[in-house]
């Protein structure tokens, strides 16, 4: 019997000794028996644990730390409405997310011309020249300053220099977005079966009722802008623009003001002399030609004139 004693008390000191070996035995059941390991914070993560590596830290990087948990670990900053901490992007009106130079290149808020959002441009006359494409119909002539009266001359849609250079032309805003209140448009001139396209700006001011444009080229004959020229300098403004059809008209009827007709009033005080522009969205197969001579193309409005300009700085050389 004392023999036996002995043996259980050595097994007993053995058993609560300092170099117990469970110790190494854990880290085998994380790795081994658990498939994981050890992460950043000394915490069994992966295999079968079910704890996510390092999913104990803060948003500042400390295990187990008290770091606000916000949404950009900053009592001082925010996200914007498109998830940048910091970020400068606002919803605007028509609750889209733009930053201030997304706006800028894309020149796209969601509103159409009449400031609707997602709007169809039939609730301002602004927004009525965006509808068909505008084809140069008519263009009359008064010797007053306000077009009173019967006028002195009519001229038909194709026009003809004395050079011999014949044409007539339609103005495109349709796929054309406004830039800074600029509205932005495609002129295409036809002459003699060859197509030529323009791009401009059209800016609309004093309650939508003036048009201003830019430039291709000046008196001199000399190109004034290539795409784009914001230089006001380089406009004329009609008097005023009357549309056949009104968006009023296109509430109970759309189809009114996608086959309209407007007209531009140009008045030139200085010269006491006032036009009448006519535009239509009906193809005209008029066949009269209306010549015109070099003496007779300051008559015109300037945004026509520049089409004799045109031609004259390239085919009368």
């Amino acid at each position: 019997m004392s023999f036996v004693i002995i043996i259980i008390i050595l097994l007993s000191v053995f058993m609560n000794s300092c170099d117990n070996p469970l110790t190494k035995e854990q880290e085998q059941d994380c790795t081994i028996d658990l498939g994981g390991f050890y992460d950043d914070c000394e915490i069994c993560s992966g295999g079968i644990t079910n704890h996510v590596a390092n999913s104990d830290k803060d948003c500042e990087g400390e295990c187990f730390g008290s770091a606000s948990l916000d949404e950009c670990c900053d009592d001082n900053e925010t996200q914007d409405c498109a998830g940048v901490c910091g970020g400068d992007s606002e919803t605007n009106e028509c609750g889209n997310c733009y930053s201030d130079s997304e706006i800028d290149d894309n020149l796209e808020t969601g509103q159409d011309l009449c400031g609707i959002c997602f709007g169809d441009n039939t609730s301002c006359n602004k927004g009525l020249l965006t509808k068909p494409i505008w084809e140069f119909k008519q263009i009359q002539f008064w010797n007053n300053d306000n077009c009173h009266g019967n006028p002195y001359y009519t001229m038909n849609d194709n026009m003809c220099l004395d050079s011999g250079v014949c044409f007539n032309y339609t103005l495109d805003f349709t796929d054309k977005k406004e830039d800074f209140g600029n509205l932005i448009f495609e002129q295409n001139i036809h002459s003699n079966n060859i197509l030529y396209q323009r791009n401009g700006i059209w800016n609309i001011i004093n309650a939508e009722l003036c048009l201003s444009y830019c430039l291709f080229y000046d008196i001199d004959n000399s190109e004034v802008c290539d795409e784009y020229d914001y230089n006001t300098e380089n406009w004329e403004c009609y008097n005023s623009i009357d549309f056949q059809n009104n968006y009023f008209d296109c509430v109970s009827d759309i189809s009114l003001c996608d086959n309209n007709s407007a007209e531009l009033l140009f008045s030139d005080e200085t010269q006491g002399v006032c036009s009448k522009e006519i535009l239509d969205t009906e193809i005209q197969n008029n066949t009269e030609m209306n010549l015109i001579s070099s003496e007779d193309i300051n008559m015109f409005p300037l945004h026509i004139k520049n089409i004799f300009l045109y031609f004259q700085n390239n085919f009368d050389k």
